[in-house]
């Protein structure tokens, strides 16, 4: 009878312990940190010829993001419509914490847009990566890519700057994504 017993009773451990895996590991999908980047648009200079081009890191998720660091790639001119990124960028700066639901608005280098591109039917690539620890695991990536179509920047928007209107941009289909 005790033979039985402690035969059910491991049984019954196992089980528990599955159970608390799962658990386990639908917490961390559930919790942790997600940061999604948002397009930041691209301000231009009221001093000085150029722009600055934006990104808004969001942290969508339930826990801190930490060691938020990002880096820009190379902005990128082309009159391809699906443009993808042939390389990583450079190491990332930075190593901030991000709280739930917080945002943090990020600039890139100044950026000089030649006058024959705003004739012709090219677009700006902005894109690049932010890497963060989600509270489970480190070194989580998020990939963004934003397309500007230069042909629809407005030349002086109300405050005397130049501008891209929200139809001039959008989220590119390559190079978006999270790990």
């Amino acid at each position: 009878m005790l033979v039985i017993l402690t035969f059910v009773y491991v049984c019954a451990t196992r089980r528990l312990a599955k159970i608390a895996h799962a658990q386990n590991d639908l917490t961390r999908i559930i919790q942790r940190a997600y940061l999604s980047i948002e397009i930041g648009n691209i301000r231009s200079l009221t001093d000085e010829d150029g722009f600055i081009p934006r990104i808004i890191i969001h942290n969508v998720g339930r826990l801190p993001a930490e060691n938020v660091a990002w880096v820009f790639g190379k902005p990128h001119f082309t009159s391809e419509n699906d443009w993808k990124p042939v390389n990583e960028p450079d190491a990332p700066t930075g190593a901030v914490t991000l709280a739930p639901g917080a945002k943090m608005t990020q600039g890139a280098a100044r950026l000089l847009i030649p006058a024959k591109y705003r004739d012709e039917n090219m677009y700006l690539y902005i894109w690049g990566y932010v890497r963060y620890d989600d509270g489970f695991q480190p070194g989580r990536v998020a990939r963004f890519s934003h397309r500007y179509n230069l042909k629809l920047i407005s030349p002086v928007d109300c405050l005397g700057k130049r501008a891209f209107p929200k139809m001039a941009v959008r989220y590119s289909d390559n190079y978006n994504d999270s790990q």
